[in-house]
């Protein structure tokens, strides 16, 4: 079963507590391979990246495959930056 998860616009130390809940609900009854799309995500920090790196780990825990679509510069660039690109499987 392939499952997409699409990423907010903003995800930041105000927003996370905002997004967590709904971005785990999504996740929740994944299975196979799970595709985030972060084609809408303009602006995250370390909060937004720690958020990521808890949904990735959380669906490779249930053997999901993690995929992204979309993924902008400024994700890439602040994974690289907090040395996460290689745990989000980036």
């Amino acid at each position: 079963m392939s499952n997409s998860v699409t990423l907010p616009a903003e995800l930041t130390i105000q927003t996370v507590s905002q997004e967590i809940g709904s971005l785990k609900e999504n996740i929740s009854n994944s299975s196979g391979a799970v595709t985030l799309d972060a084609s809408a995500l303009n602006s995250v920090d370390t909060a937004g990246i720690q958020l990521l790196f808890s949904l990735v780990k959380e669906l490779q825990g249930k053997g999901c495959q993690v995929n992204w679509q979309s993924t902008p510069p400024i994700l890439i660039d602040t994974a690289n930056v907090l040395g996460a690109k290689s745990a989000l499987s980036l």
